[in-house]
């Protein structure tokens, strides 16, 4: 597997699990019927030079953006 840089700001600045906000209520919360966020955060990403970057890593495997992309389409 290719070498790849790891983005870990945001794990590296989360704060202490006792800080987190405590939700509730969220079945309350009214969604659209449809999300879709691919073309900003995938078309977007690879279109801007990120095709190799990581998006996902998991112990079984790691995704770049345009992986990502080509697995969504």
């Amino acid at each position: 597997m290719t070498k790849h840089l790891r983005d870990t700001f945001a794990r590296d600045n989360l704060p202490p699990p006792e800080q987190f906000p405590e939700f509730s209520n969220l079945a309350e919360l009214e969604y659209l019927e449809k999300l879709n966020y691919a073309n900003f955060f995938l078309d977007d990403a690879v279109a801007e030079g990120y095709r190799e970057r990581l998006v996902i890593i998991s112990p079984e495997e790691e995704y770049t953006y345009e992986r990502l992309q080509k697995a969504a389409n």
